[in-house]
This record gives structure tokens, C-alpha cells and sequence, in this order.
């Protein structure tokens, strides 16, 4: 008896260590669901600036496990995203939460040199022991086997990297509920969550972000905080604008809450950033929620990544996300009450919010009572634009294949000519771009549409031209799979549609004539209480994609709104708060790529000064601070 509850204890101790301790350059076997962690031999040199572990798995496909550098941590596959985490210290990785597929050998380089030290890993699953349990029970029933209080391993630090990691719009919201939970946070106390979050968290990755946003939000437009704190915003959208917009006023020091009618960011196209945004998404921590943000020549992120980068700032600087609610109506004064929004559901919370500052997010379909859009084509020939996006396995072949950044037919004649005659595929430009998906754009032909099926029945009506009856999914599908293997010279292998909605992410429009407000602002007032609306985003002007100005231009409008929101703070006449937004809306609406890119004397190339204060970004606009009741003036 007595021996087999010494070979029983030892078989515990013997599990307890395995699991527990660092492996260091041995073969290591583990079960699925276990946690691993692998070691140094040696200490890391004096000067590290680099750290990189890197995996290649039984058919000698190499990606990287997890890389840190001076801008911080990069987990660029997903299948090591929200699990892996580097002691930048010691060199040690850990892995948790174990799939078979993360067998494999593990190496690591230090300054872009490898180290001869090897790590195999082998990840089984373990049948059930139930059985094994049982004989031990049957042979000795007067010796349980001990038990062991499981200790709560969810620590602060562990919620924050879980919030930073989160990979959806559901799990962001959760995690930063659980850890401001943790940390006695109430998020009510809205100006105070990003202090206290600051004061009570001092763990080495959460102050590399707290020095981003302090840094951010000391600049002199902002006033410490000061500049709106007796405004209360409502902004309609989460989408990559309205999220920017509400990260501003919350820098601004106003109580801000987003309407959501969405419950998660399903959007995987592929948004072009300009020079300056690339620069603005930094400067507020984007990489250390995106790793791979911003790397070498990458000027593009997927819509829904984007959107989960903003979203992280946003809670964090205290606004109020609700997703799951849709904006009815605003709702005038009555009596001591002020403006509210009528929403659905009725009784959400969101309803009671009143507020004096609306900013309308939510997209070309939505446009508040009061304002005018209207049409402008730019050119008379029927624009069709396709969108598509293919599974992105991360393997290494797929790296290796080049992006088009916007091949026009201009200067590529051959490359088109070739499409037509080999595929019947007559395209105008396409545009390739590798990022969480395979994102392709492309202008399609009528006529090759037609006669490849896409297009059922030719009408000369566009709206029914493009009407879901009147195309053939299957076909368009084949059209935009033929065209992107056209473009990658069929390099990318087996390529599948992402499923979004549980339908194939393909999609076909029309882009001939495309909408903008006629203006920017408007102020209501009733029974003495004033409501300052602005649009931003594609409410205000809807993208020309060949030119890639949604976010170039959608950010410019949302800083321009911000500085609206500002001298509406500052008390400055409704007159001439709303000629002073106008006049900055017209520079906005023709500006280009090549605008802020080059030594233009209408822009400022100094991205990194660029702020909510327009002359900051435009040169010909001159704006006096000293004196808030004085417009800016467009140097014409």
C-alpha cells in the first residue's frame, strides 16, 4: 500500500514539473491545451534590438512564432496571435493553450543572427485518464489521490495582453471590462479610466503604451484635457472614422459615446493609408496592438483590424462603445431635458444620454434631417468596381508574392491585353494587397462581364444593371478568382473565398457617380439648447478607391471636425464655427494622395505635426488661437 502511494506521489511530482518548468534545447512533448515555454542556455548579449523565434512545422514551412524590436511585440500568424507571449529580459517565449499544430521546431534569432539552439515540440492528444483513475481507486480505496488548489492565473497583466490581443469586436469590449473590473476601474467616471488605468497598471507593456498616449495628449490643442470637458458627444458609428472622431473628443476632454448598430467588425477589404496616416496611427499606439503595423513598406490595413486598433484607444481613453443599438431619430428638447437619441432598444441606456455634440459616422445611407447630398460623376462611362478576398494561410510561398500596389492599364498595356485574350477578363486597373486576407480590387468592363455571365441581362438602367437578380454569383465569383491568379501569375495556391456572413466575400458595384454633403455642419436650437451635428467618413464624402481616399481623406475630415468641436467648446459664434468647418471642407473634398506626398504648397509634409489645428496640415490656411472668435482664413 504504502509503495504504491509513493509511486503514485512521484508520478504527480514528476507531471507537476514537466508542465511547469522551461525546456531547455530537448525534445519536448506536451498535451493539447498545455502551456510550453523554452529557454535560454546563455543570458542575451549586452545590446539586443532584435528578438525573433521562428517555427517550421513538419512540411518545413517557417513562420514567425513572435518578434520583438524597438517598436515593440509582432505576432504576424495567427496561429500563434493571443497565446504567445516573450520575456524581452531573458529570451524565453511561452506558448499556451497548445494544437497539435504547433509541433515543430523552434529556433530563435537575436540581431538577425540564429543561435544554434533548437527546440522540438511535439503536441498529442492525450486520452481520457477516467479510466486510469479508476483501477488506482479500485486498488487502494482508502488512499485519495491529493488535490491541489488551483490558483487564479487571470492577474492583471495576463487581462491586459489578453485585451491588446483580442481579435474581435465582442472580445475587446469583454476583456477591457474584465480588467478594468480587476483594477477597480468604473468606467463611468469616464475622465478618470484612462488615469486610473495608468496609475494602477505599471506592467513594462502597458507603460510603453500610457508614454504613446501622453504624449498624444499633451499637445497644446487639447488643453490638458480641458478644451470640451462640458461637452457631451454622441457619435453615430463605429466604424474607422467614427472611432477616430471619438478618440479626438475624448482628448479633448468631452464624455463621448459611439452608437453601434453592428454587433462585430466583419469588414476584411484592405484600406489604402496615406503618408500622414500611417504616421497619426503610430502616434496612438497602433503597433502595439498591431505588430506588423506600418512595417517596411506596408501602407495598407484590413478594415476590421483597423477598426479593433481603434476601438482599444478609444475604450481606454474612456468612451462609451455600444454595439447592438441602432440610432432611430434625435430626440428635441422638452423641459429641463436636453437632446437624445431615440434608439432601438428603447430601454438600452444610451437612450437617457444627453448631449450637445453629434457626429454622424454611420455611412453614405445615413445622413441626418437638414442636410443635402447630390452626385457628382466622374466621368460619363459606367465606373464597376469588384471586391474580393481569398483565405490567407500564412504560408511562406504566400509571403513571396509581390502586391500590386494599383496597376492601371497605362503603362501596362501588354499585362491587360493578355488578361482579355486569355481569360475574357478586360479590367481597367486592379489593385492586390496581402494582409489578413488576400484582398483584391479591380474595374471591370461591362461587356467582358456579360459575356463571361456575371452580368445576366445587359439593362441601361445602372441600378438595375448591378441588381442581385440580375448577376450570377457562381459566375462572378469565377471572374474575380480567374483575375486574381491572372495577377499573382497563379503563385498563390489553394485559394478559397473568406467567409463572411456565410457567404463568399466577393462583391460587385457601382462607382460611376459618387455622393457628398453639400455641407459639413449644421447647428439646431431648440427651446435654447443648441445641437452642433457634423458628418465624417463616408457621410460626408464617399470614397473614390482608385485613388485610395477613404481614410486619407475621411481622417482629414475627422480632425477638421475635431477643431469644430474644439471652437465650439471655446465658446466661438455657431456662424462662424460653421463657416470656418465649410471652408475646410472644400479643401478636403479635392484633395488627393499626391497633395500631402509632395512639396506642395498647399499641404505640410511634417506628418508628425499634424494635429487637430488645420494649419498644422493645410498651408494656405491661417487660424489665430490667441483670438478663438477669429475664423480661419483660406488662402486662395
Amino acid at each position: 500500500m504504502l509503495t504504491f502511494f509513493l509511486r503514485y506521489s512521484t508520478a504527480v511530482l514528476l507531471v507537476v514539473l514537466i508542465a511547469s518548468g522551461a525546456a531547455s534545447g530537448v525534445d519536448v512533448t506536451k498535451a493539447v491545451g498545455d502551456p510550453v515555454s523554452f529557454r535560454l542556455d546563455k543570458p542575451l548579449p549586452p545590446s539586443v534590438s532584435i528578438i525573433c523565434w521562428k517555427h517550421r512545422n513538419s512540411d518545413g514551412v517557417v513562420v514567425k512564432a513572435i518578434e520583438w524590436d524597438e517598436d515593440g511585440l509582432f505576432i504576424p500568424n495567427p496561429r500563434f496571435q493571443g497565446i504567445t507571449t516573450l520575456d524581452v529580459k531573458t529570451g524565453q517565449i511561452t506558448i499556451t493553450d497548445l494544437k497539435v499544430e504547433h509541433s515543430g521546431v523552434y529556433t530563435i534569432e537575436i540581431n538577425s543572427k540564429p543561435l544554434e539552439q533548437r527546440f522540438t515540440l511535439t503536441v498529442k492528444i492525450i486520452p481520457s485518464r477516467t479510466t486510469d483513475k479508476k483501477n488506482v481507486a479500485e486498488e487502494s480505496p482508502r488512499i485519495q489521490p491529493p488535490s491541489f488548489p488551483v490558483a487564479n492565473q487571470a492577474d492583471s497583466r495576463t487581462l491586459f495582453d489578453n485585451f491588446v490581443q483580442a481579435k474581435t469586436c465582442k472580445e475587446t469590449q469583454q476583456n477591457f471590462d474584465k480588467l478594468c473590473s480587476d483594477l477597480d476601474v468604473d468606467r463611468k467616471d469616464f475622465n478618470l479610466v484612462y488615469s486610473k488605468l495608468k496609475d494602477k497598471l505599471n506592467y513594462w507593456k502597458a507603460k510603453e503604451l500610457w508614454e504613446i498616449i501622453d504624449k498624444r495628449g499633451a499637445h497644446q490643442d487639447y488643453k490638458q484635457g480641458k478644451a470640451c470637458d462640458k461637452n457631451k458627444c454622441l457619435v453615430l458609428g463605429a466604424g474607422p472614422c467614427g472611432l477616430r472622431m471619438a478618440i479626438e473628443l475624448a482628448l479633448l476632454g468631452a464624455r463621448v459615446v459611439v452608437l453601434e448598430k453592428r454587433e462585430s467588425f466583419t469588414r476584411n477589404n484592405v484600406l489604402h493609408l496615406w503618408p500622414y496616416t500611417v504616421e497619426d496611427l503610430k502616434n496612438l499606439g497602433a503597433k502595439k496592438f498591431y505588430g506588423g503595423f506600418g512595417s517596411g513598406s506596408i501602407d495598407h490595413i484590413s478594415t476590421r483590424q483597423l477598426q479593433l486598433i481603434l476601438l482599444k484607444v478609444a475604450l481606454i481613453l474612456g468612451v462609451e462603445v455600444h454595439t447592438g443599438v441602432t440610432f432611430e431619430d434625435l430626440r428635441e428638447p422638452s423641459g429641463p431635458t436636453g437632446w437624445r437619441a431615440k434608439v432601438s432598444p428603447e430601454s438600452h441606456t444610451a437612450a437617457a444620454f444627453e448631449f450637445d455634440v453629434f457626429i454622424s459616422a454611420a455611412g453614405a445611407k445615413y445622413v441626418p434631417d437638414g442636410f443635402k447630398r447630390s452626385g457628382k460623376k466622374f466621368r460619363e462611362r459606367l465606373a464597376i468596381g469588384i471586391t474580393a478576398n481569398f483565405v490567407n494561410h500564412h504560408t511562406k510561398e504566400e509571403n513571396q508574392v509581390p502586391e500590386t500596389g494599383g496597376m492601371m492599364r497605362k503603362g501596362n498595356e501588354r499585362f491587360f491585353e493578355n488578361l482579355k485574350s486569355e481569360k475574357g477578363i478586360d479590367l481597367e486597373n486592379i489593385v492586390y494587397y496581402r494582409d489578413e486576407t488576400h484582398y483584391f480590387v479591380m474595374t471591370a468592363e461591362k461587356e467582358s462581364l456579360i459575356k463571361r455571365g456575371v452580368i445576366k441581362q445587359d439593362f441601361s438602367d445602372d441600378k438595375k444593371l448591378l441588381e442581385s437578380a440580375n448577376v450570377n454569383q457562381e459566375a462572378l465569383k469565377k471572374y474575380a478568382l480567374d483575375a486574381a491568379n491572372f495577377c499573382t501569375n497563379q503563385m498563390l495556391l489553394n485559394m478559397e473565398f473568406v467567409n463572411n456572413a456565410d457567404h463568399p466575400d466577393v462583391s460587385i458595384f457601382d462607382f460611376t457617380s459618387l455622393q457628398s454633403a453639400e455641407s459639413a455642419s449644421l447647428v439646431k436650437e431648440r427651446q435654447g439648447k443648441k445641437l452642433l451635428i457634423g458628418l465624417v467618413g463616408d457621410s460626408l464624402i464617399e470614397p473614390f478607391w482608385p485613388l485610395g481616399t477613404g481614410i486619407g481623406r475621411g481622417f482629414l475630415g475627422v480632425f477638421d471636425a475635431a477643431w469644430m468641436v474644439r471652437r465650439w467648446g471655446d465658446g466661438v459664434a455657431s456662424s462662424e464655427v460653421q463657416a470656418e468647418r465649410e471652408i475646410l471642407y472644400k479643401i478636403i473634398k479635392e484633395t488627393t494622395l499626391e497633395d500631402t506626398s509632395m512639396d506642395f504648397n498647399a499641404y505640410s509634409m511634417n506628418y508628425s505635426d499634424y494635429s487637430i489645428d488645420p494649419s498644422t496640415r493645410y498651408l494656405n490656411v491661417t487660424c489665430s488661437l490667441s483670438n478663438p472668435h477669429r475664423s480661419c482664413m483660406y488662402i486662395k
